[in-house]
């Protein structure tokens, strides 16, 4: 997996800026020692991290072109 890739992503003028700021956010919300689910709580604690992953990666697939996508991608 190539780790340039959000950092190429958000570079690139074709992204639609609420992704960028959807990115900008999940970091934030990760870097957080404040979750939804307190990570004390076993499996419990990081299913909520998973969610917005996943809701993120759902997102950027449907907002952005799948052309753009595999440029990007190696």
């Amino acid at each position: 997996m190539n780790e340039d890739l959000p950092p190429k992503l958000i570079a690139d003028e074709r992204v639609p800026a609420r992704t960028k700021l959807a990115l900008a956010g999940l970091a934030a919300y990760l870097a957080s020692p404040w979750d939804i689910i307190p990570d004390f709580i076993p499996v419990l604690g990081q299913i909520d991290d998973a969610v917005a992953i996943l809701l993120f990666v759902d997102g950027v697939l449907s907002h952005v072109e799948e052309q753009v996508l595999l440029e990007h991608w190696t």
